[in-house]
This record gives C-alpha cells, sequence and structure tokens, in this order.
C-alpha cells in the first residue's frame, strides 16, 4: 500500500500484486485523485484493473454491464450489482444442501464463534448521538474509531469459522466531550446475493472439513455452473 502527497496533489494508490511478477500478475489498481493542481478541478475517482485479460473475459465484462440495470458503471466506479437466480435448480440445490447438513454434518456440535462475545447483531445501528457516558471524555479527545469484523447477516447451514461472516463496520465518533455510534454492513456481491435468496448460500471455512466439506464445495460449485449465484464480482 502506497500514500503520496505531493504539490497539493492527494494521491493515493492501493494496488495488490503478486509477488512473482508484479507487473503480469497485478490484479487490482485503485487511483484517487480528488484534485488536480494544474486546473483546481475536482477529477474522477477511477478503478483500473491491470494485468492480461483474454478477448473472451473482455466480451463478458462488457455483456454483463449492458445486462445490468441502473448500470455497472457509473463512469466513476465498478458498481456491485449481482445477478442471482432463483427458480427450479436454485430449489434442487437447496433440498440437497439440507439433505447433506442432515447426514453428514453434527448439528448439535456447540459453535463458539456465534455465542457470547462473538455473537453477532441482529441489524444495523442508525447513527446514535449523545450517547450516555460514565466519567467524562476529555475535552481535547476528538476523533472517530473505526473496527471492521465479521458478522453473519444470516446464520450458516451448518459449520461456522471466525473467519466466516459478513463484514461490518463499527464507527464511534468523539467530539467536544459527546459520541455517536453507528454501524453499516460492508455491501458486498456476496451479502446481497443472499439478500436477494433470505439466507445463506456460500460455501463457508467452516465447511471445509471431511466429506461433509467436498459435498458442501461440490454444491458451491454447481450453484456457479448453473448461474444460481452471480460470481462476476468475486
Amino acid at each position: 500500500m502506497y500514500l503520496a502527497i505531493n504539490s497539493g496533489i492527494f494521491s493515493g494508490i492501493l494496488s495488490a500484486a503478486n509477488s512473482e511478477n508484479s507487473m503480469t500478475h497485478q490484479r487490482l489498481a485503485v487511483l484517487l485523485f480528488p484534485c488536480n493542481n494544474r486546473t483546481g478541478k475536482s477529477t474522477k475517482l477511477k478503478m483500473v484493473r491491470c494485468g492480461r485479460s483474454s478477448p473472451a473475459r473482455s466480451s463478458h465484462s462488457a455483456n454483463h454491464n449492458q445486462q445490468s440495470t441502473g448500470g455497472s458503471r457509473d463512469g466513476r466506479v465498478l458498481l456491485v450489482d449481482p445477478k442471482p437466480m432463483k427458480g427450479v435448480a436454485s430449489q434442487f440445490f437447496d433440498v440437497v444442501e439440507k439433505l447433506v447438513v442432515k447426514h453428514l454434518h453434527g448439528s448439535k456440535q456447540p459453535n463458539q464463534y456465534l455465542s457470547g462475545l462473538f455473537a453477532p447483531v441482529d441489524e444495523e445501528t442508525p447513527p446514535q448521538p449523545n450517547l450516555p457516558v460514565k466519567g467524562y471524555l476529555p475535552e481535547g479527545l476528538n476523533g472517530e474509531l473505526l473496527m471492521v469484523g465479521p458478522n453473519p447477516n444470516f446464520m450458516p447451514v451448518a459449520g461456522y469459522h471466525w473467519f466466516d461472516g459478513d463484514g461490518m463496520v463499527h464507527g464511534l465518533h468523539i467530539k467536544d466531550g459527546k459520541a455517536t455510534y453507528v454501524s453499516r454492513y460492508v455491501r458486498t456481491s456476496r451479502l446481497k446475493q443472499e439478500e436477494h435468496f433470505g439466507g445463506a448460500k456460500f460455501v463457508k471455512i467452516g465447511h471445509l472439513h471431511g466429506l461433509f466439506g467436498l459435498c458442501m464445495a461440490s454444491i458451491h460449485f454447481l450453484r456457479s455452473i448453473f448461474k444460481v449465484l452471480d460470481f462476476y464480482y468475486g
């Protein structure tokens, strides 16, 4: 990760690269240039995919963008707009999944990552200003504390690991001796698709053990083949 400030131009570059060949295998670069010191005008936020891409992949990307209602691209950033499909195939894989869980997974096994201090919150929290304070907040203590952690929106169908779950951002804003709290889900493709179905659909790390894990991974793969789940966004 690189951050540079130079001559009134703020530039932030976030890149993910393969150590073997950072140029060929570079996956994603996000360039942010809010202000141009020559014109004084704000410039656009650009998302650039770097590396090699085949014509077939480029064609698939163009078709997917054209099919997306509301536009996958608004001219600046790539909007996450998955297209999962309900239907006979979706219902069939749900039945198969229930049978696999029933016969291969011990439902009585306790899960410490879904209880106690690790228990997920039920819903997002709108801004809560003027929180009651026990004691006092120093006058010079102003700022924000942000924390991102796993918080499954839907209960998993079977096993669960601490690294599973949907991302939730918790924010605490402190100013002039007063505190405000708010929380929001990270609106990923997976979260939007599971909201569309009304339940957990994606395979999790907690599923991947033994024969049970092999069956769950196979169901996940078949859901992608039959377009039940949309993996265009990863």
